[in-house]
């Protein structure tokens, strides 16, 4: 399995009642190339909804967005060849596939760009984070999206699969238990994120003014840049758990990003 056509897209914000099927939740990104025209995200999703029972829900661990919520995918189990050259793919080849778009920039040659690197680490010159939150692949047929958003896009696929008159009972399922529970609070908004601690107290951090990260058992100290051009520290109470760990990998990669842009704040 290679990926070549992904279509980007963004969750629209409304309630679960007014979902009717995909297009009423997905706003999609024009793509640019012909190859997403003439029907292709039609016939990937009459391809979904056909085999819509055997599809199920698959979390990686390993990547979260800024707001530590869990990337999900929808996939079959098994999935058929696109060239005559290939073989069967499976979800752990799948895994291994989006594990390398969130954590390697240009880790595949796709027709169109997918910004799923840098919807984690921002964009490389300018450290914006995309809007795009949904992810497609035309030709595999599987999609993927953060956090709670899966409940929302499996409703509005069996939507889909109603008004086709086709079956949907016994297809994937996600309750709440496999969403994580946040331990500390954490709002992304373009390049600033907000950090609410265990005493309660919100920081706002610039993340392009990011300096350094210190880690202590009980706290992380956060050397920033200030307005005025000074340096400060800021002490947020925070206990080890994985989510620490991802606001701490984060801001790594924000202070090698900043090395490079030299602090132009």
């Amino acid at each position: 399995m290679k990926p070549w056509l992904i279509q980007r897209g963004t969750f629209k914000k409304i309630p679960d009642q007014e979902i009717v099927g995909l297009d009423s939740l997905i706003s999609y990104d024009y793509m640019g190339s012909s190859e997403f025209e003439w029907g292709a995200l039609p016939q990937s999703l009459t391809a979904i909804c056909q085999k819509w029972q055997s599809y199920k829900v698959n979390r990686m661990d390993e990547i979260q967005d800024l707001n530590g919520n869990y990337l999900y995918f929808l996939s079959p189990e098994i999935f058929e060849e696109v060239s005559w050259h290939e073989g069967k793919s499976t979800i752990e080849d799948l895994k291994g596939i989006i594990k390398n778009l969130f954590t390697k920039r240009d880790s595949y040659q796709l027709k169109e760009r997918s910004n799923c690197y840098e919807h984690i680490h921002g964009d490389v010159f300018s450290g914006r984070i995309p809007e795009t939150n949904f992810w497609w692949d035309v030709n595999y047929h599987w999609m993927m999206c953060f956090g709670k958003d899966i409940k929302r896009l499996i409703l509005a696929i069996q939507k889909v699969c109603e008004k086709k008159s086709l079956p949907y009972d016994g297809g994937p399922t996600v309750g709440d238990d496999i969403f994580s529970i946040p331990i500390f609070g954490m709002d992304a908004l373009k390049n600033k994120i907000t950090i609410t601690d265990l005493n309660g107290r919100a920081t706002i951090i610039s993340l392009g003014n990011v300096k350094s990260v210190i880690e202590s058992p009980e706290r992380v100290i956060v050397g920033v840049r200030t307005r005025s051009g000074t340096d400060k520290d800021l002490d947020i109470s925070i206990q080890p758990c994985a989510k620490r760990d991802f606001f701490v990998k984060l801001l790594q990669d924000c202070i090698e990003l900043n090395q490079r842009k030299n602090f132009h704040v």
